[in-house]
Formats: structure tokens, C-alpha cells, sequence
């Protein structure tokens, strides 16, 4: 059972019928608490299976959304309205103020709905994702650095001119790749189940119509207001950083950039090319509350009470004040004092907007979501029928969205043994038919055919298996740098630079996480050597660019202070040295897929993903 689950408000008994003559009262009061424990233990029964289906590793793999709505729709018909009045769902005035209309009408309502439980059940996933770092630090300031580069393992950043599509929290989280954007989010929602409140600091462009200028993320921790770049992936280096150290350590509050713009330009490239803000930038700053109006629904707060004990998650989190319970608007507000005042914090409708964009995607923006999760519905195996001459095709095992919730909630070793077992499920270009059926067929032939002869895989399960493979690759190396295991997952990086070096989706993210690797070993030459092979490769106006060079300054920093006599050696130059450059994609693609009757080899895959629509999970 998901919970220990109280019957308050699924026991309250009927009011008394008039006792006829001669009946036995004592009689009449067992039948009267025989049905309310029976009501009551239907209650029980409803909102645990309901409950049950929300765990991250079985919504949507095991367990149907839509029967999960309709139970817990089912609880709140037989058993929800009778909820005692300290439980009863209350509407938030301040986010009737600040959330849009159309969401504030789609988190209204009586009813559960398919958002409301992916809600429960991503804040279930990412309470998960945060705890072994909870657990390896003792203080917040720290945690918080800590969940901020977890985030950014997570989602790796889309390269310039890469196709892209709307997603949602689950979309970002499983399939790893996204906007600067979707690490806040993914970064607000991991501080949230910390108890830490995050805000999008938003200068004012310069002049009306001006590009919007550099935005970063505020984490508000011990009344101070911690600064992190999603875009270059980094903290904003605090006074203490000394540029010496594998990757920035500790981050800068605003307070402290607000009176040392040196802070910032730790993060100049060069002089003509500087970090896009300035101190000045951030005097006039707008703070935008990292929120979703799910957890302002009145509902969830219903929901909210029956999650407690070692089950327990944060599913309400108010703009407004609930009794003496701060909300969201007047901690962020208290957070800002001197710098904003209440009136002017907003909130960040960017996650109402990607959530309601899913439910409306048509044309190549759907096709292209069904692709983004193909790799996820297998792999898939591919046996050859003998006697009809034809593959068979299983369905999908689903054992790659297994795998990957298994990383997302902490169990790297349970996901890195399944990563191995889809990788041995990789699918040739073609199943090469036995030796007999082979003399059979090129007995048939008027010009037999050379070489082996096989029946071609297709392309959809050859797809499938190729994409899931590569990502188990990549995924397991991140698993294995998570357990800390630096030498296992420079073999593993290493072995996915090499397989997929022509074109692999996770190229740039392989060559920053190898480098990072080799630098925190004291590697710092062979580190360098590292992010200029994928720099070079990468546009200036790529935001991983900018990355590149701010770790290639700071690898060399930490060599030259590493080497006693503060020179630097001829070899650790010239290990610096890139290797021919790679060629990073936009998505990974599989190699030219063999055909068995002896036709011309495809030599490319096609452009548009497959347009066989997929089922996410």
C-alpha cells in the first residue's frame, strides 16, 4: 500500500432512523458501523490503487493513465466530498491574480485529469532525483550547487539550428536534451522537493525592442539569493572561486554581484567577448516565481493531505498565503526586499505554456514528438519465421523507459545492467538467413548473388533499437559518473566517442562530461585537449560554445597552479592539441542500413523522422 491512509471523511456515519418496536438498538448500530467500515475500507481501496498506479516507474509503463484518473475520479465521487474542513481545497486569490486564465480554468474543477496525476507523479520523480544528494551534503548552500549541476546532466542543451518541439517536465526529464529553459525548470523542481523556492531573474532590455538580455536562476536559500547560468551550464563563481578547481564550487548570492561586478566578469571570454550582464543589469531585475498552476490547484491540496509518512511529496506548493502559511508570492517577495518589492514579482508561465503546448501539437511537430519517444517504446526483437521467410517483429519491451526512470529516481546500478541489455539489443541493418535457405535462395537466382543473404530489418524496429542503444551508451557513463565511478565512465565516454563519433546526438554532452572527468582527476592537459575537439566543431553563437572556452581557461588555470613552478610544459601543450574535429548532429542517425536481396546499401537515413506515429509512455 502507498500509504497509511486515515478515514477521516469516508466514515461519517448517517444520521439515525427511527428504531421500530421490539427491534434490538444495539442491532441496528452493529449493521451502522458494519456499513461505514465497509465504506470506509472502499475509500481505502480506491485512493491506494490510485495512488499506486502514480509511482514514476509504473505510470504509463505499466499502469494506464486514464485508469488512474478514473479511480481517483471514483474516490472523489464516493468519498472526496466528505473531507473534513481543515482538508477542504480552498482557491488561492494570488494566483488568480497571477496565473493566466486558461490554466487557472484547466487546474480548476472538481475532477482529477490526466495533468493532475502526471503532476503527482513527476514530483514523486524528481523528490527521488534529489535524494542521494540531500544525502551526501549537510548544508543547503551546498545541496543547491549540487541539484544544479544534477540538472544539467540531465538535460543536455540543444545545439544552434537543431530541430526541436514543445515539452513538458516528463518529456524533458526522460528524453535528456532541451533549452536553457527546461534546465530551470528541471533545476526549480529538484530545489522544490528540498524545501528551496527558485525564481527567474529577468533584466529589463535596454531599450524597447533590444534583445532580451542574459536571464539566470535565483535559489533562495537562508534569506540569500544564489545565482546559476542555465545556458552556460554554470554558477555564477563566487568570491571565493578561484578559478582553480575543476568546476565552479561555490555560487555568488545577488548581494554579492550587486556590489562586485568582478564576479561577473569572471565569466568574460575575452575582452571582446564578455559575459552578456553587468551589475547595473540586475539592479532593476525581474523576479518570476518557477511554478506550474498545478500546484496552486484546489484539488491537489485535497490530495496533498493522504501523502504522508516515508511516502510523503510536495504536490501543493500555494502562490498565496494559506493561513499562516507564507505562499510562494510572499517568500519570493521577502526574499527580494530592497531589491523588488511585491507587486512587482510575477510568475514564469513558461511551464503552463510548454505543458498546454503537448495537448495541441499537429503536422511534423507531432511527428516529431512521436520520434523524439521511438527509442523508448524498446527495444524490440526481430526472429526469423523459416517457414514463411519473413521477420516477426515483438512488441515493444519498454525496457528503455525502464531503465531510464530507474536513473532518474537514484538507481544507477539497477539502470546501468539494464543500459548494458538494451545495447545487446541493437539490430542489424538485416537477419542473415541460415546457411541452407541462402543455397536455397541463390539456387533460384538466374545471377547468384555474392556474399551473405538476409532479410532486411525494418526501419521503424531498426529505428528503434539503434537510438535506444546509443542513448544507453551515453546514459550509462552519466550513471556511472553519478556513483562516481571516474575511471568506468572515462571508458565508457570513450567508447561512445569512438562509435559515435559521425554524427552521435550526444557528442558535445560526451566531450564536456569526459573533460570534466579527466579535470577532476587532476587530467587537466588531457581535459583541454578534450573541449577543443568538440569547440572547434561548434558555431560561436552555440551556447555550448561559450561553455567550452570558460572550461578550457579553467582547466588551464588549474594546471598552471597545479605545477609547482608555475610553468607550463612543452607536453602538457601539446596534448592540447585537438584531434580531428567531430561532426555533431542533430540527431543521431543509424548508418546506412543494408538491404538482403543484394540492392544498393542506403546511404543515408531519412531526413524526417519515421511518420508511423509512436505511443508515449
Amino acid at each position: 500500500m502507498f500509504l497509511g491512509l486515515v478515514a477521516a471523511g469516508c466514515s461519517k456515519s448517517p444520521a439515525p432512523r427511527p428504531v421500530a418496536k421490539g427491534t434490538s438498538s444495539a442491532s441496528t448500530a452493529r449493521q451502522s458501523t458494519g456499513a461505514t467500515s465497509a465504506a470506509s475500507q472502499r475509500c481505502q481501496t480506491l485512493l491506494s490503487s490510485a495512488l499506486e498506479m502514480l509511482r514514476p516507474e509504473k505510470l504509463g509503463i505499466s499502469a494506464e493513465p486514464k485508469a488512474a484518473v478514473d479511480t481517483l475520479n471514483n474516490w472523489v465521487r464516493d468519498c472526496g466530498k466528505t473531507l473534513p474542513a481543515d482538508n477542504s481545497p480552498v482557491s488561492d486569490s494570488a494566483a488568480d491574480k497571477l496565473i493566466s486564465q486558461p490554466a487557472r480554468t484547466a487546474a480548476g474543477g472538481e475532477l482529477y485529469d490526466r495533468q493532475d496525476i502526471e503532476h503527482v507523479r513527476n514530483c514523486w520523480l524528481f523528490k527521488q532525483a534529489r535524494s542521494g544528494i540531500v544525502r551526501q551534503h549537510d548544508s543547503d548552500v551546498a545541496r543547491t550547487v549540487a541539484l544544479f549541476e544534477l540538472a544539467c546532466r540531465i538535460v543536455a542543451l540543444t545545439g544552434k539550428g537543431d530541430l526541436t518541439a514543445p515539452l513538458n517536465l516528463y518529456d524533458i526529464a526522460v528524453i535528456g536534451k532541451g533549452e536553457p529553459e527546461d534546465r530551470a525548470w528541471i533545476f526549480a523542481e529538484l530545489l522544490r522537493q528540498t524545501g528551496i523556492d527558485a525564481v527567474i531573474l529577468r533584466p529589463a532590455p535596454a531599450k524597447t525592442g533590444a534583445t532580451p538580455p542574459r536571464w539566470l536562476v535565483g535559489a533562495l536559500v537562508d534569506k540569500q539569493i544564489y545565482l546559476f547560468d542555465p545556458t552556460l551550464g554554470w554558477p555564477i563563481p563566487s568570491p571565493s572561486d578561484k578559478g582553480t578547481t575543476a568546476a565552479v564550487e561555490s555560487a555568488a548570492t545577488l548581494a554579492q554581484v550587486l556590489a562586485d561586478d568582478k564576479l561577473l566578469r569572471k565569466l568574460d571570454i575575452s575582452a571582446e567577448k564578455p559575459y552578456p550582464l553587468h551589475s547595473a543589469d540586475l539592479k532593476s531585475a525581474r523576479a518570476e516565481i518557477i511554478t506550474s498552476s498545478r500546484y496552486s490547484s484546489p484539488r491537489i491540496r485535497r490530495l496533498e493531505s493522504f501523502l504522508s509518512g516515508d511516502r510523503s511529496v510536495t504536490i501543493y506548493v500555494p502562490v498565496g498565503d494559506v493561513g499562516s502559511r507564507p505562499g510562494l508570492l510572499s517568500r519570493v517577495a521577502n526574499a527580494g526586499a530592497g531589491v523588488w518589492k511585491k507587486e512587482d514579482v510575477a510568475i514564469w508561465d513558461y511551464p503552463d505554456r510548454q505543458t498546454a503546448a503537448i495537448d495541441h501539437l499537429d503536422g511534423n511537430l507531432a511527428k516529431y514528438h512521436s520520434f523524439l519517444w521511438l527509442p523508448f517504446q524498446g527495444p524490440v526483437t526481430a526472429d526469423l519465421d523459416k517457414e514463411k521467410m519473413k521477420l516477426n517483429i515483438s512488441p515493444g519491451s519498454r525496457k528503455q523507459i525502464k531503465s531510464r526512470i530507474a536513473q532518474l529516481q537514484g538507481d544507477y546500478a539497477g539502470a546501468v545492467r539494464n543500459y548494458l541489455l538494451v545495447q545487446l539489443d541493437e539490430l542489424p541493418p538485416a537477419i542473415p538467413l541460415p546457411p541452407e535457405m541462402q543455397a536455397a535462395v541463390r539456387a533460384q537466382q538466374q545471377k547468384p548473388q555474392e556474399g551473405p543473404i538476409g532479410l532486411p530489418v525494418p526501419q521503424l524496429a531498426f529505428a528503434m533499437n539503434f537510438r535506444a542503444a546509443e542513448d544507453a551508451k551515453f546514459w550509462m557513463a552519466v550513471c556511472q559518473l553519478e556513483q562516481n565511478m571516474l575511471e568506468p565512465a572515462t571508458e565508457t565516454l570513450d567508447a561512445y566517442w569512438r562509435r559515435y563519433i559521425e554524427g552521435g546526438k550526444w557528442i558535445p554532452q560526451t566531450a564536456l562530461l569526459r573533460g570534466l572527468t579527466l579535470a577532476r582527476t587532476g587530467k587537466y592537459a588531457l581535459a583541454v585537449q578534450q573541449i577543443n575537439e568538440i569547440s572547434h566543431a561548434l558555431p560561436e553563437d552555440d551556447p555550448r560554445w561559450a561553455t567550452c572556452q570558460l572550461f578550457t581557461t579553467r582547466w588551464r588555470a588549474a594546471r598552471d597552479a597545479a605545477n609547482s613552478s608555475g610553468a607550463t610544459s612543452q607536453a602538457a601543450v601539446a596534448a592540447e592539441q585537438p584531434r580531428p574535429e567531430p561532426k555533431p548532429k542533430q540527431e543521431a542517425s543509424p548508418p546506412a542500413k543494408a538491404s538482403g536481396s543484394g540492392t544498393k546499401a542506403e546511404t543515408s537515413p531519412p531526413a524526417a523522422p519515421p511518420s508511423a506515429t509512436t505511443k508515449k509512455p
